[in-house]
């Protein structure tokens, strides 16, 4: 089953500091993303996909992970103009596990920041696997992001999915990708 791992402590302490010291005359996250619910969606280009694709096809049979830089609406969906794809630094077996080090986490959120734009989610790929986050997706994700999963079958990509976790870390649910072009807000 594939997985991944960031460092929650990491992001919640980074999250705090970029919503206090580097905002881009933006509401605070908290207000921004307030009431979001399982019935929204993210938008990416055919051609963002087709990178999440390749992406997980390169680097088969071992996992890969980056990071989604785009919007969040006002209306709680997300859209996503840019992927930011990061090395996979697991000293443990990378078929069954990515690993993003916080310094990647780190220079993808300062690439965001220098674009205007936010990092809205993650993507990871499943070799082998569906694109289902696993348990250790959930026990390591973080609300309000996206996370899409490729599954890559015996080298070939063949499923892309979205998922958001629940605000209480219960669950995710499945977030609708939709294939079109993300307006900027």
């Amino acid at each position: 089953m594939g997985q991944f791992s960031l460092s929650l402590s990491f992001f919640a302490f980074f999250a705090a500091l970029r919503d206090t010291a580097f905002s881009h005359a933006k509401p605070p996250r908290t207000q921004r993303l307030a009431g979001y619910t399982k019935n929204r969606m993210i938008t990416l280009t055919e051609n963002l996909i087709k990178e999440i694709e390749a992406h997980g096809e390169s680097t088969y049979p071992n996992e890969c992970g980056g990071m989604l830089i785009g919007h969040f609406g006002t209306d709680g969906n997300k859209s996503v103009v840019e992927t930011f794809p990061l090395e996979n630094s697991s000293l443990e077996d990378q078929s069954n596990r990515v690993l993003i080090l916080p310094r990647d986490v780190m220079r993808a959120e300062r690439y965001a920041r220098e674009q205007k734009l936010d990092v809205v989610g993650y993507y990871h790929s499943h070799p082998n696997d569906r694109a289902v986050p696993s348990q250790y997706d959930l026990d390591h994700a973080l609300p309000v992001w996206s996370y899409i999963i490729v599954s890559v079958m015996d080298g070939k990509a063949l499923d892309v999915r979205s998922w958001v976790m629940e605000n209480d870390r219960s669950k995710f649910n499945e977030e609708k990708l939709e294939r079109g072009h993300p307006a900027r807000p």
